[in-house]
């Protein structure tokens, strides 16, 4: 694997956690205790 595809998927890769990391703390009420009964973790 070369450098630059390794670059690209390691920067697609933090781009994913970050916008599922937005879109968890995003979440309210029943979605949230779902959430967190389901991935305590996030």
């Amino acid at each position: 694997m070369t450098r630059l595809v390794s670059a690209v998927r390691e920067y697609l890769g933090r781009k994913r956690i970050a916008a599922a990391a937005a879109w968890h703390a995003s979440l309210t009420g029943d979605d949230a205790a779902a959430l967190e009964a389901f991935d305590p973790q996030w």
